[in-house]
């Protein structure tokens, strides 16, 4: 949910290892948001240093239904080692806390295997897990907690679902 505050308030997930980008360069990301031509920013970033980033938007086609968005991720740089998944919908519109500005989103993932033997949660990511802490790192007024599925129909029928408030903060 984006409430009132900085138009680029969202939501960082941290992950148990690194991402691997040498086999496949596609995110792909199930979300159901409130307009056509809502956008989300799909962002990586190192975990330690937040100025190693590569960063993807696109654009919903749909309202009030489920969709699957696909980031083309091929022109990153795989000598960085990315281990935080930054989610950011409509970056560059202030939310007011309502239905227009309530975004679910589930099922990201990329078709490439990660550490067999992570300590936190790895892609894809569908919230589904009972023994997974889903941890947030919220920032800027972005909260995000785990769901479950108001709007569960054929393109996804998952039981769990991300959510994603934009409260008082940042524009980003």
């Amino acid at each position: 949910v984006k409430n009132v505050g900085q138009p680029w308030g969202g939501s960082c997930i941290a992950l148990g290892a690194p991402i691997d980008f040498s086999t496949n360069k596609t995110f792909k990301v199930k979300v159901f948001m409130p307009k056509v031509g809502a956008k989300l920013l799909l962002k990586v970033e190192n975990q330690s240093n937040n100025n190693i980033n590569f960063e993807k938007e696109a654009i919903g086609t749909m309202a009030n239904a489920w969709e699957e968005l696909t980031f083309d991720y091929s022109t990153i740089n795989t000598a960085n080692q990315y281990q935080k998944v930054v989610l950011i919908f409509d970056n560059g519109t202030v939310g007011d806390g309502g239905p227009n500005f309530t975004y679910l989103f589930d099922d990201i993932r990329l078709t490439s295997g990660s550490d067999p033997t992570p300590t936190g949660p790895t892609l894809p990511l569908d919230f589904e897990s009972s023994s997974i802490n889903y941890v947030f790192s919220d920032f800027e007024g972005g909260a995000a907690t785990v769901i479950n599925n108001p709007q569960s129909n054929t393109i996804n029928t998952s039981a769990k679902v991300g959510q994603m408030i934009k409260n008082a903060g940042q524009v980003y």
